[in-house]
């Protein structure tokens, strides 16, 4: 019972602990943009890991709030999901509405999961920027697989690598 008590203890300083250090890094992040900005005047070490020069580009706002934990699919099915009718893609002229992208998205995740495609698989990514690039990103995301998008512009020898390592499905050449 007693080594209960003190993992729970434990467990629940490290959440305070976490809380703590997130906002400590926000208010680090106000700072270097403070910097940035030539508001204050401050230390530059050279290294832009560390001074994050682009900060400068953020409004206080942006740095200071916490990234919902929600997949990017959830996101904008409950932002949009009362207002299908809205455009969300335009691709050369041809309007796409939401009701039309999620209508697309439920049946390109049913065809990934039919195929295999299950949560925690990594699924190599390469399609030109067409409406079905949205729908597959968006259905992967949905599925909760992890999408590795990849340039178009690999050589063969780059995605014959990934097919020989990295997939779980080994393709027959």
């Amino acid at each position: 019972m007693r080594d209960y008590c003190e993992k729970w203890r434990f467990n629940k300083i490290k959440r305070k602990d976490k809380s703590i250090i997130f906002r400590r890094k926000k208010l680090r992040d106000l700072y270097l943009r403070d910097i940035s900005l030539g508001n204050i005047c401050g230390p530059i070490t050279g290294y832009a890991s560390i001074d994050k020069p682009w900060l400068k580009y953020y409004e206080k706002i942006g740095i200071t709030k916490e990234i919902p934990k929600v997949k990017a699919y959830d996101l904008i099915h409950n932002k949009y999901a009362n207002n299908k009718e809205l455009i969300s893609l335009n691709y050369f002229g041809k309007k796409i509405t939401y009701y039309e992208m999620f209508n697309n998205i439920e049946m390109v995740a049913k065809s990934l999961k039919k195929i295999g495609v299950q949560k925690g698989d990594i699924v190599l990514m390469t399609l030109p920027t067409i409406p079905e690039m949205v729908y597959v990103f968006y259905a992967l995301n949905r599925i909760g697989a992890i999408v590795d998008k990849v340039s178009r512009w690999w050589t063969m020898d780059i995605y014959r690598w990934f097919r020989n390592n990295r997939s779980r499905w080994k393709h027959k050449s």
